[in-house]
């Protein structure tokens, strides 16, 4: 059986192809460039817009204004240990795009703590979080990129206990009537919803639910895993009423004010209030004429 022998290729060969490749760049570093200052100004643009609709919503929807004020407190609060992020030489591929080869110096992996639900699937990676007031909890994370840098944010919220009034039983495990109506009598239990969140072995943060569902306009609950006996029950209205009745109460806040301006301002335009504000003040001798103690009679 014959033996095939492979000879390197000449230096000359080499240093040809070498050559050409430079030559190559050479005469086309112009059109990348080109190619560079498109997609950075597509970038810029991007931004730009995004930043005129949100100080739009911001400035026409009270609610909106509530969501990014919590979402700036969250990741004001967050817990910078949870957040982290390496370069990675995986990224060294972008060299070879030359318009784009700067992402392999700026690109880099996440290794942040993850939030999963109970099947271990990914929610989204962690960036705040937040013990409200109103006796919320709010988990900021994001999940998805927009051109390689803007991470999609939102906000996982839900109330960190719950009041449920639930029918009382006896030993027998009969339900005990009330002996004037004749109807159960009930009884309010506090149920704290804080153990639904369990921190793993590795750091990552597993909310005790199947998912995440949205609930309102702007934020994201888990939709929690209980027992058997709570199973039966369907929470969503309590969960939804304590996540939005705050936003709603700034909403009807708002919207008396804004009425209360028009209002104001609808007076103030009246043709009636206009002339008379322009009328010349009389003098106490014309209001001695008119008579009356110095009252105008009515006309």
């Amino acid at each position: 059986m014959a033996e095939v022998v492979t000879q390197p290729a000449p230096v000359e060969q080499t240093r040809g192809a070498i050559g050409s490749f430079f030559n190559f760049m050479s005469a086309a570093w112009p059109y990348f460039l080109i190619a560079f200052i498109v997609v950075l100004l597509a970038v810029v643009i991007y931004y730009l817009l995004q930043k005129l609709e949100e100080e739009k919503r911001f400035r026409d929807e009270p609610g909106y204004q509530v969501y990014k004020q919590t979402l700036q407190a969250a990741i004001q609060n967050a817990d910078h240990d949870k957040i982290r992020k390496t370069w990675s030489p995986k990224y060294l591929f972008w060299l070879l795009c030359l318009p784009l080869f700067w992402l392999a110096f700026i690109l880099k992996e996440e290794h942040s703590r993850r939030i999963i639900d109970i099947n271990n699937h990914l929610i989204g990676f962690y960036r705040g979080e937040l013990k409200m007031m109103d006796g919320t909890q709010v988990y900021v994370a994001y999940k998805t990129k927009t051109f390689f840098f803007f991470e999609d944010l939102f906000c996982i919220k839900y109330p960190r206990s719950i009041k449920l009034d639930e029918p009382t039983f006896d030993e027998q495990g009969d339900i005990v009537l009330d002996s004037r109506t004749k109807k159960a009598k009930m009884k309010t239990t506090l149920y704290d919803l804080t153990d639904r969140l369990r921190l793993q072995p590795n750091g990552d943060m597993q909310l005790l639910a199947t998912g995440i569902e949205k609930v309102g306009l702007y934020y994201y609950c888990p939709d929690l895993i209980f027992d058997a006996k709570l199973s039966s029950l369907d929470l969503r209205k309590w969960i939804e009423g304590a996540i939005t009745d705050n936003t709603y109460q700034l909403m009807v806040t708002r919207l008396q004010n804004i009425g209360a301006k028009q209002m104001e301002a609808m007076a103030m335009w009246n043709p009636q209030v206009q002339a008379a504000r322009k009328m010349p003040e009389k003098t106490k001798e014309e209001i001695q004429q008119e008579g009356d103690g110095g009252f105008l009679p009515q006309r």
